[in-house]
């Protein structure tokens, strides 16, 4: 993503004609810097708002790494870490997750294993170890006419009606829709702070240079 602010520049500038192109620069340098710090606020607050209960190793700002603007090369990058983005990349762009391995596990809405977050529990794999747990596909009952295709995944066994219930099924891909778009809020934030806290870098360098 790239937010243009050339524009802003040309305008506040206009009145700082004092200034050499080498202060400009600086102050660019730092309105930019100051400007992707406020986002690695803004993004947890937003990730908060619009998921159910998000982890806080997702919502912690240092799931933000950024990449400074320099005096030479004013460009700033501002990117989630490799871990939190793994999963996050579906929710900001949507699209269709394939298996790693021979299927996805996708807990179902209503079982033990979904963390509050709506995914799995990091335990989740220990109910392998438990024997009201079973993975695979259960066996039709003889007459139910094979109407029902049963679901490939973990179930367990409920003991007061010897029942079992579906808690993940294993699919061979998850459709996602994008659900938080970060642009828009990174536009937001520079389109608002931006101009005031260049105009104040701007300062500085004039009080350094009048120093």
């Amino acid at each position: 993503m790239e937010i243009s602010i050339t524009s802003n520049i040309k305008e506040v500038v206009a009145n700082f004609r004092e200034l050499s192109a080498k202060g400009i620069n600086y102050a660019v340098k730092n309105a930019i810097n100051d400007v992707l710090f406020d986002l690695r606020k803004e993004f947890p607050q937003e990730i908060k708002s619009v998921f159910d209960k998000p982890v806080a190793f997702t919502t912690n700002p240092n799931a933000w790494e950024i990449e400074k603007a320099q005096a030479q090369r004013l460009i700033g990058e501002i990117k989630m870490r490799p871990l939190q983005a793994e999963y996050m990349r579906y929710q900001v762009y949507g699209g269709i997750e394939k298996p790693k391995k021979k299927a996805i596990p996708v807990p179902t809405a209503t079982g033990k294993m979904r963390a509050t977050h709506g995914g799995l529990k990091k335990s989740w794999k220990t109910v392998f170890s438990d024997p009201n747990y079973f993975a695979g596909v259960p066996k039709q009952k003889k007459g139910g006419g094979g109407k029902i295709k049963p679901i490939p995944g973990v179930y367990r066994r409920l003991a007061k009606n010897r029942k079992i219930r579906l808690e993940i099924s294993f699919e061979q891909q998850t459709k996602y829709i994008q659900k938080w778009c970060y642009q828009k809020t990174a536009e937001r934030v520079f389109r608002q702070r931006f101009n005031d806290i260049f105009r104040r870098r701007l300062d500085e360098q004039v009080a350094r240079m009048k120093s």
